[in-house]
């Protein structure tokens, strides 16, 4: 295993966020190399356990995902550090060949050293280049003057030069500074970004974001952007970190809620301030960047232009950006298209539950109260924040459903943990107890014409839908089951036998039933629109199975 190779690849996962596949590669090396790497693999080891620890402690919500994420890149910053380690070991040295005494051989050997004169003399030319290009650049941060902007920009950005952690310095500075400036010519926005000149070889330069904010804090800017890069014979790697410095300002996303009596959305709650303010960068970084100012400029068009066209793959930019993408369509009127910045969000991110409760709540509002559902569920089993404000909710969606059992459930719920009813809450329950006692008297009808002829179809297909919406899930299930035997491709059958079982928290018995109706022949068009809840609950590739 090649260690230029394996170090190559290590940085490319580490480019891309993706750190359990950065500490598989690396680890494999260090075992196949055991010998010579064991104190290395001892430090793998270490970052590892700390690694999995933080991964532990977001997962069971003792830390917020932007605390997990900042932590991840702390990781990832000790990760390159062992990398700088392991490619700064001397070679071993290789044993002297004996020389051949013919001529061929010592035109190879005058060549050979040619070559090695002219690569000293290229590269003592690019070092000057490099050192001239350097002139400028500070090593003591005392000494760089406090830069002045545009007084009327409308936003203003600081970016180091990138450190080179391999290789010659590089100007990806500017090429940023120049594509951010592109860009928001073309957008109409008044930016003004200017070079911070700490020489990255200075023992200040920064590691964490509050250095960074530090050094730059006499400036009056906006966002810093700085970081390292790597320069392979192949392949060039960057990696960026910004972070917006009015932090108060930025971020700031509404929970979604429904209006007592009318079901109008309301933005009332702010969540999060601070988000992915010290990550991993994507090459579209400056899209997403000036998507969010001109979102928190109040551009809603603009950022939806720049923030729609930007393709990220980090899962912190993912939220990031949809999340703003979200907000700004809202403000634009455009729910669906808020919904899927959504299902961009719970894709990457499927325990974000503030997505889930702001999609949830707009598919209640566009009259997709079965998907409203999943996403309430998620929300209660994700978050403790005000339960009982989201089991109204999907209560309320349960009523749309006709599943009038489970809607009682959550309103009696709502009232045991008060310890009080709101008049709201009591009213639902006397309405949604009155609709189950007419469902009861219309499923003692339909026995009842049963009792005279078993095979009375639209009497089977009465007790199937009213058992499923007083909550006799196993009572429908069974009646389904002889309906089918009449008409084996009953939709009506399918339909609530599938509705029983997701009523019922039995998915994977939905799943079966819903592809044993594909088998018999039933359009799966039909089935999802009979039983709209199977879009949300199951993947698109699973369904189609």
């Amino acid at each position: 295993m090649d260690k230029t190779k394996v170090i190559q690849e290590v940085k490319n996962f580490i480019g891309n966020n993706e750190l359990d596949e950065a500490f598989d590669s690396l680890s494999d090396f260090f075992q196949l190399k055991k010998e010579s790497y064991n104190e290395h693999d001892n430090t793998l080891l270490y970052i590892r356990r700390e690694y999995a620890s933080i991964v532990q402690k977001e997962n069971r919500g003792i830390i917020s995902h932007e605390a997990a994420q900042l932590e991840r890149n702390k990781i990832s910053d000790r990760l390159i550090n062992l990398l700088e380690s392991v490619e700064k070991e001397e070679k071993q040295p290789k044993p002297q060949q004996s020389l051949h005494a013919n001529r061929r051989n010592l035109y190879a050997v005058l060549t050979l050293l040619f070559l090695g004169v002219l690569a000293m003399v290229l590269w003592r030319l690019a070092a000057d280049r490099s050192t001239t290009n350097n002139q400028e650049l500070q090593l003591n941060p005392d000494d760089i003057k406090v830069q002045s902007f545009k007084t009327d920009a409308l936003f203003k950005v600081a970016i180091f030069p990138f450190k080179p952690l391999q290789g010659a310095f590089t100007n990806v500075h500017e090429s940023i500074k120049t594509r951010m400036g592109f860009l928001a010519d073309n957008n109409d926005i008044n930016l003004d970004a200017k070079i911070f000149p700490l020489n990255p070889e200075s023992q200040s330069y920064p590691n964490l974001s509050s250095e960074a904010t530090q050094l730059v804090n006499g400036w009056n800017v906006d966002l810093v952007i700085w970081g390292n890069t790597y320069q392979e014979e192949t392949q060039n790697t960057t990696l960026t970190r910004y972070k917006f410095m009015n932090q108060d300002e930025f971020f700031r996303f509404h929970k979604l809620s429904l209006d007592e009596t009318d079901g109008a959305l309301v933005d009332t709650i702010t969540t999060i301030s601070s988000i992915a303010t010290d990550g991993v960068l994507t090459e579209d970084i400056e899209s997403i960047l000036l998507g969010i100012v001109a979102f928190m400029k109040g551009n809603n068009k603009g950022a939806i232009a720049l923030l729609k066209g930007a393709n990220v793959s980090d899962s912190s930019t993912v939220l990031v950006k949809n999340m703003v993408l979200a907000e700004a369509y809202l403000e634009e009127g455009d729910k669906e298209n808020a919904i899927e910045a959504y299902d961009e969000v719970i894709e990457t991110h499927p325990d974000y539950s503030l997505a889930h409760n702001n999609r949830g709540m707009l598919f209640y509002d566009t009259g997709k109260p079965g998907q409203a559902v999943l996403d309430f569920d998620a929300t209660l089993a994700l978050s403790k924040d005000n339960p009982q404000q989201i089991q109204l909710f999907r209560a309320r969606a349960y009523e749309d459903l006709g599943l009038l059992a489970k809607a009682k459930e959550d309103y009696s719920d709502i009232q045991a943990r008060s310890g009080t009813i709101s008049s709201a809450v009591k009213t639902r329950i006397e309405e949604v107890e009155k609709k189950a006692k007419k469902e009861e008297n219309r499923l003692q009808s339909a026995k009842d014409r049963l009792r005279k002829s078993p095979d009375d179809r639209e009497a089977l297909e009465t007790v199937v839908d009213a058992s499923v919406k007083i909550g006799q899930y196993e009572n429908a299930t069974n009646e389904a089951q002889k309906l089918l035997q009449i008409d084996p491709t009953s939709l009506p059958a399918y339909a609530n036998k599938i509705k029983a079982m997701i009523a019922d928290k039995k998915p994977k018995e939905a799943l079966q039933v819903y592809r044993e109706a594909r088998q018999r022949g039933l359009d799966s068009l039909e089935l999802l629109k009979a039983v709209p809840m199977l879009e949300k609950l199951f993947d698109a590739r699973v369904l189609n199975q």
